[in-house]
């Protein structure tokens, strides 16, 4: 340009004025950025000068695209197109802009275009109608006789495949489901020369002759009636008998899989769906090589099942049902179909419920009130959230499950209970069990010097590595354990009394009760509160968590009461967190990883430019690899030592005690690398340096997240997936590994705020968006190994029959979500209910819409229709037919005694959480709603969901809060909603008051509780049940249920009605029942949520009436 500076536009007024024309090389550029950016090839930031590439200029630069075609796409390209417009969209194509118009070609062309199938848009006259008559005899395979146009379409097809997958490409990025699907037909259609419309057998046009494949297109044979068909009819059909044994020989070979998925919401707005995906069809190599690509993207190995897990996102309103749709890559019509119903989904809480920090003043250690103890502690004051739960924690013996974000202080608050016992029960045992190896290396070495060393505790492990004798066991106080080792100790607890001098359990990241180790977990938890109930010694339970959607559940059944229940936000933090998400594309992994190193120098830039940084990868070599780049980018900047805060000859001191080759080398630029690779030695020494700020860079794999306390100012997570070998590819980090590495951002004593960036693959992006700030949902997943557990405590003799085995299942939290709906179905007094011929087929379209599944291999099952009508009932589904309808009145009829049975049988065991739920059965069946999904509110008919959404934001969520509320604040609750007629529905609903009394009797027997209730809506004369779902009258009846909430233990049941008031009494049992979580709860026989508790710790202590409404 400067050589000639006229051939480039360039004036000789404006050499002399810019001699180095380094300002018309800027406009150059400038306007080429500017050009990019109008075509949403790139985003160009003309203030900064910084470039941002885009979607879509990452696919035109994959598949060789001008910059001209992309801005003919955009125009051109819509979400819904015919197929004579795509092909004329292609024929505009820049890429084809040499093709001309010859004159000798016109007849040629002319009868060409009456051979096209689709229509030519421009005529064979024009330049694009002739680039789309050559596309079209392309996937045609017609022949062409002029020289100069077989030139002209060896030109179009060189170019033609790749602009069909960018085309697809670009469609699948703007989410255009329709349009993705019809323009990977077309590119199969290109690859394979085959037309979408032609029969796909064509593709073994090969071994199948053409006189064949045409009778199929004339007779309209497609493949699902093909597949329906035996040889001899095929044979019949095309009229020659031999070829219905080829056609039958080669729908085999055909690809096809077989999709089945199952669903659970992780939260209200992300659904988790496992897709199984099967071969149904044989491998040929000839014909599908050595793998077959489908979309979703699944290398399908040769006959293998293929399970894949996904999120997607779900919204409000619900959509009856999602698809998933299985495409090949290649074959052209080879797609299979799975519906996901989303009817009757249950969804986690709306609004779940946390604890407000509250504003209260820092406590200082002194008020642990213990010189000892507050010298382990080098802050002087407590941070809020411990702040919060102090009292519980160090004053009281209570239950408890603190759930809140990672560097929360959750570990000093377990400390708290931990002194507790220490100054209670001094003889009395700690058990704390940590899910990961890692974890209890961490806790044995804080522990060990502190509480061993300074308070003179005995201490022993109990992991994998480690199994300390008889005598240390015996002679500890401390017992530090991951679940598989605590599970074989505690089987045989009957014969080992350490087991049973346990007086506090501590469970560290119980949220993981739902992965992989979670069921051994859950066993424990379960062994150890059921020991407790055997041995009449109380053990105290803490559970410490991230943030819960479902902390209640989780409470119930720690035996956590509303007292020691603490669910904080995510957001609640010590230091707040910063978190930057940012996608990348890529298919495969180690380019991805390859193309994050740059933004990852980046970030430590511009957020950390010299505080420390923690980044984590998926393995040892990505350890590696993350720290060479680095030392290379940090480099080019001409500040390759930049990472090192210490001194030469320290430095050299060091490296000269490191073994491993990697780590010597990457140490020299300060950056330093953790993985289990390295031995104890080399990984202290990096634990040290970093820790003291002399290397101000970590690249670690992600057990350190969980097993060693280093934060960081900022921590960069690079890539959220990790490679399986059990399942061969790369998965998914659990959400739970994710939220623990951000929550080492963020340093409590330097930092007022901590950073996380997060690089992340560009398909995921909007699901950690979304996740990242949403509390975790906990459910069990114990079912699957259950087998496994009830074999072990079999062998160990906890367990010698079926009664034995219910108790115990009783005391899971598998048991607590489970819904004795099978059980109320598989009654006997339901093997005669009728199913009529061809019923199954109701049966199966039923099984499709209710909540829970049923067993399909048995739909002419009269307790499955039972379970059906009962599911049906709940959701208020329509019958399919009228005899459904008289059916459904004779279950519900009969249901009535056998959940009072039941009721009884659990009453007499002494299960009151199992009472309570059966007691909740009767409601469901009452009013025709779930309790766990629906809200009481339904119960009332003005009630809409749009109502109860209003109301739940002010946290309305029972009749019985309605029915306290004054008619003036109702209104201003309601709005524009008349209260008239939300007045008359709580007029059918009673307003019961509850007085309590203790009375001692003289003879010095046991004393018993009076009880009077009274019906304080003076205006309601009626005692008949507002039950509009169920098909009889019926009168209102209550249960006074007496027992302890903590233990889950019933004392006495009694069954009441009235009218007007009632006074009855229940004998008090001889055990003590000032102990915490004694309670006297009235429940309703027939209305959802009806629940009155009153505490009797305190009334029988002070020996007071107590009223309750």
């Amino acid at each position: 340009m400067k050589m000639n500076p006229l051939a480039y536009g360039i004036g000789w007024d404006e050499v002399v004025a810019d001699p180095s024309l380094s300002l018309k090389q800027r406009a150059f550029i400038t306007d080429a950025a500017r050009a990019l950016d109008k075509a949403k090839m790139m985003r160009f930031d003309e203030k900064s000068g910084n470039f941002y590439c885009t979607e879509l200029g990452r696919i035109a630069s994959h598949f060789y695209i001008q910059y001209s075609s992309v801005e003919t796409y955009n125009e051109m390209l819509k979400r819904h197109m015919s197929d004579s417009e795509v092909i004329d969209m292609v024929a505009h194509s820049s890429e084809f802009e040499n093709i001309v118009i010859r004159e000798e070609e016109q007849m040629e062309l002319e009868a060409l275009a009456r051979e096209c199938p689709l229509e030519v848009k421009g005529g064979p006259s024009s330049k694009h109608g002739k680039i789309s008559i050559l596309i079209q005899l392309y996937i045609s395979r017609g022949s062409i006789e002029t020289f100069s146009l077989v030139s002209d379409a060896a030109y179009i097809s060189a170019s033609l495949a790749r602009i069909m997958r960018a085309l697809f490409e670009i469609c699948l990025r703007r989410g255009w489901s329709e349009m993705s699907s019809f323009m990977l037909e077309y590119c199969k259609a290109v690859d394979r020369q085959i037309w979408p419309h032609q029969h796909p057998l064509r593709q073994f046009d090969k071994d199948i002759s053409l006189e064949i494949l045409r009778k199929l297109e004339d007779r309209g044979a497609d493949l699902d009636r093909l597949y329906d068909m035996e040889e001899k009819d095929i044979g019949a059909l095309i009229r020659y008998a031999p070829g219905g044994k080829i056609v039958k020989q080669y729908l085999g070979y055909f690809p096809m899989v077989q999709l089945s998925a199952t669903v659970s919401p992780i939260t209200r707005t992300v659904l988790k769906v496992d897709l199984l995906i099967a071969p149904d069809f044989i491998w040929k190599d000839r014909f599908h090589g050595a793998a077959q690509r489908w979309w979703i993207f699944v290398e399908a190995a040769r006959g293998e099942p293929q399970k894949l897990s996904f999120t997607v996102p779900i919204f409000e309103p619900h959509p009856p049902q999602y698809y998933i749709r299985a495409v090949s890559d290649s074959w052209l019509q080879a797609e299979s179909f799975y519906t996901i119903s989303l009817h009757n989904l249950a969804l986690p809480e709306a609004h779940s419920s946390h604890t407000e920090l509250l504003d209260l003043k820092p406590l200082p250690v002194t008020s642990l009130g213990n010189r000892t103890y507050e010298s382990l502690y080098s802050f002087s004051h407590f941070n809020p959230i411990q702040t919060q739960a102090f009292h519980v924690l160090y004053h009281t013996d209570n239950n408890v499950l603190l759930g809140a974000p990672t560097g929360s202080g959750k570990t000093i608050s377990a400390e708290l209970a931990m002194f507790r016992l220490f100054n209670t029960q001094p003889d009395m045992k700690v058990i704390y069990i940590a899910p990961l190896k890692a974890l209890v290396r961490e806790r044995m070495n804080d522990w060990k010097r502190r509480l061993v060393t300074q308070l003179g505790k005995e201490m022993v492990e109990m992991t994998g590595d480690y199994t300390p004798d008889l005598m240390a066991l015996l002679s500890a106080d401390i017992i530090i354990s991951t679940p598989e080792k605590w599970d074989g100790i505690s089987r045989n607890w009957h014969t080992r009394s350490y087991v049973k001098k346990v007086g506090l359990m501590i469970l560290d990241e119980i949220h993981l009760l739902g992965a992989d180790r979670g069921p051994i977990l859950e066993v424990i938890v379960s062994r150890m509160r059921y020991i407790s109930s055997q041995t009449e010694r109380p053990v105290r339970f803490v559970g410490l968590s991230t943030a819960l959607a479902n902390a209640g559940d989780l409470a119930d059944w720690l035996g956590v009461a509303e007292m020691g229940l603490y669910n904080f936000k995510p957001s609640v933090r010590p230091v707040p967190l910063e978190v930057h998400i940012q996608g990348y594309p890529g298919k495969f992994y180690c380019p991805r990883m390859n193309s994050m190193n740059k933004p990852a120098y980046a970030a430590i830039c511009t957020h950390s430019p010299t505080k420390p940084v923690l980044i984590f990868v998926s393995s040892r070599r990505q350890t590696r690899l993350t720290a060479l780049d680095l030392i290379q980018y940090a480099t080019s900047d001409e500040h390759p030592r930049k990472f090192v805060n210490m001194s030469e000859e320290a430095l050299q001191m060091i490296l000269s005690q490191i073994s491993d080759q990697n780590l010597r080398h990457t140490l020299q630029f300060g950056i330093g690398l953790h993985h289990a690779g390295l031995n104890d030695k080399d990984r202290s020494i990096v634990e040290e340096l970093f820790g003291n700020n002399k290397i101000q860079v970590l690249v670690s794999t992600s057990t350190l997240a969980w097993g060693v306390n280093l934060p960081a100012h900022l921590v960069i997570i690079k890539g959220t997936e990790y490679y399986d070998g059990k399942m061969k590819r790369y998965v998914d980090f659990p959400i739970t590994d994710i939220l623990q590495m951000m929550g080492r951002a963020g340093r409590p004593q330097f930092d007022q705020h901590g950073k996380a960036v997060i690089l992340v693959h560009e398909p995921k992006k909007s699901f950690y968006k979304k996740f990242l700030y949403e509390p975790f949902p906990v459910e069990s997943s114990l079912r699957e190994q259950l087998h496994d557990h009830f074999n072990a405590e079999i062998v160990s003799g906890t367990m010698c029959h079926k009664e034995d085995a219910i108790h115990y299942l009783t005391w899971t939290y598998f048991y607590r979500r489970l819904v004795f709906l099978h059980i109320l179905s598989a009654s006997s007094e339901y093997d005669e209910l009728p199913v009529r011929h061809n019923e199954e087929n109701y049966n199966a379209a039923l099984a499709e819409k209710v909540r829970y599944v049923i067993d399909k291999n048995r739909l002419d099952d009269p307790h499955v229709k039972a379970n059906l009508l009962f599911q049906a009932h709940f959701s208020q589904l329509d019958m399919p037919i009228s005899d459904y309808v008289t059916d459904l009145k004779s279950v519900l009829d009969q249901s009535i005694r056998i959940i009072q049975a039941m009721i009884d049988i659990c009453a007499n065991s002494g299960w009151l959480s199992s009472t309570i739920t059966c007691m909740h059965l009767l409601q469901m069946v009452m009013q025709g709603l779930w309790f766990d999904k629906d809200s009481a509110l339904k119960m009332l008919p003005c009630m809409s969901e749009d109502l109860i959404s209003t109301l739940g934001r002010r946290g309305i969520s029972k009749v019985l809060q309605l029915l306290d509320l004054p008619r003036a604040t109702l209104q201003n609750l309601l709005g524009s909603f008349p209260v008239s007629s939300l007045y008359q529905d709580l007029r059918r609903f009673p307003r019961i008051q509850m007085k309590l009394r203790i009375q001692n009797k003289d003879d010095g027997s046991r004393s018993s509780l009076n009880v009077r209730l009274e019906n304080v809506d003076t205006k309601r004369k009626t005692s008949r049940a507002f039950t509009p779902r169920f098909p009889k009258v019926k009168d209102e009846a209550w249960w006074l249920v007496l027992g302890n909430t903590v233990t889950s233990e019933l004392y006495a049941l009694k069954r009441v009605s009235f009218s007007d008031h009632l006074v009855t009494h229940m004998d008090l049992p001889l055990t003590s029942m000032t102990s915490q979580g004694s309670k006297l709860i009235l429940v309703s026989d027939c209305y959802l949520g009806y629940e009155l508790e009153c505490p009797l710790e305190d009334l029988i202590k002070n020996q007071q009436p107590r009223s309750n409404y």
